[in-house]
């Protein structure tokens, strides 16, 4: 019984953790693009462009995988 409780309470914690991820993504990833288009570093821009897709995808999927 402990462990259903603990994998519960882990895979909340990384459903909240997804939730705020991909609403911080969604707010700084056109900040990003703009910023990046106007200072005309496409180096950068391609680098922050994947680090904030990369915190927006989905992981609540793998974790119940990594539970079950």
């Amino acid at each position: 019984m402990s462990t259903v409780a603990a994998s519960y309470v882990g895979w909340s914690q990384e459903n909240r953790r997804d939730l705020s991820g991909s609403v911080v993504a969604r707010i700084f990833s056109p900040l990003v693009l703009v910023g990046c288009s106007l200072s005309g570093r496409v180096r950068h821009m391609r680098i922050l462009v994947s680090a904030t897709v990369f915190c927006a995808l989905p992981r609540s999927s793998f974790s119940t995988l990594v539970f079950l």
